[in-house]
C-alpha cells in the first residue's frame, strides 16, 4: 500500500487573518479611583500594544465600564459610566 499525506490549509479572509479565529472583547470595570485610572491606562496600553503585534490576534476590542462619574477620569481612555448596583449577578457564558 502507497502512504497518503494529508496538508492541513488554513484558509484567510479579506482582511488576511485565519477564517476561523474567534474574537473576544475584554470589558474592564472600575471606578475614577486614581489607582484604577492608572491600572485602567496600563491595562489599555498592554492591550493596544499586544493587538498592534498580531492584528488577526483574537483580541477584538476593550471597554471600561465606570460605577462612579468623574469627569477627568475620562479625559484619557473613553468608557461608559453605569451607576453602581447593590443586586448583582454574575452569569458565566463559558
Amino acid at each position: 500500500g502507497g502512504s497518503s499525506s494529508t496538508a492541513l490549509v488554513k484558509t484567510t479572509g479579506a482582511d488576511g487573518c485565519p477564517t476561523d479565529r474567534r474574537p473576544f472583547h475584554v470589558i474592564q470595570t472600575a471606578d475614577s479611583s486614581t489607582y484604577q485610572q492608572w491600572q485602567s491606562r496600563m491595562m489599555y496600553y498592554h492591550f493596544l500594544k499586544q493587538q498592534k503585534a498580531d492584528p488577526c490576534s483574537e483580541m477584538g476590542g476593550f471597554t471600561r465600564l465606570l460605577n462612579t462619574f468623574d469627569g477627568g477620569c475620562l479625559n484619557r481612555l473613553a468608557a461608559y459610566v453605569t451607576p453602581p448596583s447593590r443586586h448583582v449577578t454574575v452569569r458565566s457564558i463559558l
